[in-house]
């Protein structure tokens, strides 16, 4: 069912509130609210009716309610004191009295149209700001494996830009998802029921606990054509694990797109773990030629961000071997990356590469609209470290002596002296892998583990502050 209130048309299935077919985006409780009223024309709604019906049980100021009428009415272009649509009745609630007419849901008419299901303002993509650079293989990765499964998290150590590359992704995925892509921030969340609360809310359905909640979302979803993205699942990745499931179980067409520094480990879930930025590919035998240098990802990923704050800046084949060293004391990071770009302003290639031996110190930034843990290096690691367990702490200091990588044999024999057998190390290892501190490089007889330059410094650093690198270093 939906309603024609003169020139607008309110469709709450869909979500959709329009004026002669062009649509208005409302807040979900905007939209909510106003529902209420009109599914209602003509009964006065009261105030304690319209917050248990939009927030539930749950304890909401006045002002909440007063903001979300005023909203309505500006939809309406409406008047408070000369109302046409919404009449105040003071002291008691509120009262629809505009046009209305009753109408049946309209379905699809022509083959493949779908009815479309929107993302609200709170929960759409952010819009582009900067091209993605150096990820065209791994965009094209990320969208073949949408076609054979529902859900996908793109996994990698802080700073590789899992972010970016997750919200380019849906952008080219949109116009195959008719019912929205919908996106969700998790950083700043505790528990994963934080998260359906918000799914919920962009829902515009009441809150409740959790169980009852999911119970109100899931036929909301059924055989709906949505993408989630849900970005930042670090902190709460069991727990969002456990919610995708559910959404999946319970639905037909959703799917769901994650990120996070490891997996969210639930039944159906599909791993595209992000590697860092391609580095010159002679970079490491010492022959560096001008082509290779300018054409690798890294690279132009760094030029990119100087030229942003130096536009006359450009790759000669004097300065190609300290950016390409650069890049490659960076790992290929591309967060690394930018902050050293920003240093350009002040700096040339070779002081730049010279301060890298302090790169904590020296790769910070203030850019206004980052993430507070992305302004700098050591924020980015203290959240990653923050992860860990205790004895994952421990271990990883302790494998940063390392500088050329080990083999699970020298990992045993390493944390032997904590009173690990080679089961404990094989759990502990596989929890730093996993969590994408430690990376894996196959290989016959065994495999080789290692860290990433940036993060094995880190490490080190915690290490020497535990007073344990003397005892590390005498066991290898």
């Amino acid at each position: 069912m939906s309603y024609r209130c003169g020139d607008f048309h309110l469709d709450p299935a869909n979500r959709r509130f329009t004026r002669q077919g062009a649509a208005i985006a409302l807040e979900p409780k905007t939209l909510a609210v106003l529902t209420q009223l009109v599914s209602r024309a003509g009964t006065l709604v009261t105030r304690d009716e319209i917050l248990d019906a939009v927030w539930g049980h749950r304890h909401v100021t006045p002002s909440a309610l007063n903001r979300r009428i005023a909203l309505a009415r500006q939809a309406f272009s409406d008047d408070a004191d000369e109302p046409k649509y919404i009449q105040t009745v003071h002291g008691a609630g509120y009262r629809y009295i505009g046009p209305l007419e009753l109408m049946e849901r309209q379905e699809p008419t022509l083959p493949g149209q779908t009815l479309r299901f929107e993302a609200p303002l709170s929960a759409r993509l952010p819009a582009r700001v900067e091209s993605l650079i150096g990820r065209k293989h791994d965009l094209a990765t990320l969208t073949e494996l949408f076609r054979s499964h529902r859900a996908v998290t793109v996994v990698g150590t802080g700073g590789m830009g899992k972010t970016q590359c997750a919200l380019e992704c849906a952008r080219n995925l949109a116009a195959a998802f008719p019912d929205g892509v919908w996106f969700f921030d998790l950083a700043p969340m505790q528990s994963g029921a934080e998260w359906l609360h918000a799914l919920a809310a962009a829902l515009a359905i009441p809150l409740t606990d959790v169980p009852e909640l999911l119970s109100k979302v899931l036929p909301v979803l059924q055989n709906r054509r949505a993408l989630l993205l849900v970005d930042n699942c670090d902190r709460i990745a069991s727990e969002v694990g456990e919610l995708v499931s559910r959404l999946l179980r319970g639905t037909d067409a959703l799917h769901v797109l994650a990120t996070s520094q490891k997996p969210l480990n639930f039944a159906g879930e599909q791993l595209m773990w992000l590697p860092p930025l391609a580095l010159p590919q002679d970079a490491r035998r010492g022959r560096l030629e001008m082509c290779d240098i300018e054409s690798a990802p890294a690279v132009q990923m760094l030029l990119t961000r100087i030229k942003s704050i130096q536009p006359h800046f450009n790759l000669t084949a004097a300065n190609a071997p300290t950016v390409a060293e650069i890049c490659r004391r960076l790992d290929g990071m591309p967060l690394a990356l930018e902050l050293a770009a920003a240093r350009f302003a002040l700096l040339s290639p070779e002081q730049a590469l010279q301060r890298l031996d302090h790169r904590f110190r020296f790769l910070t930034g203030d850019t206004a609209g980052r993430d507070p843990r992305h302004r700098n290096l050591l924020a980015m690691l203290d959240w990653s470290y923050s992860l860990l367990s205790s004895e994952e702490q421990q271990l990883l200091g302790w494998l940063s002596i390392f500088v050329q990588g080990w083999t699970i044999d020298a990992a045993n024999h390493l944390a032997g002296s904590l009173g690990h057998d080679l089961e404990k190390v094989l759990e502990i290892l596989g929890g730093l892998v996993s969590k994408s501190l430690v990376a894996v490089k196959p290989g016959l007889p065994a495999p080789r583990y290692h860290l990433l330059e940036t993060v094995r410094e880190y490490a080190l650093e915690r290490l020497r502050a535990s007073d344990e690198e003397t005892r590390a270093r005498a066991h290898t």
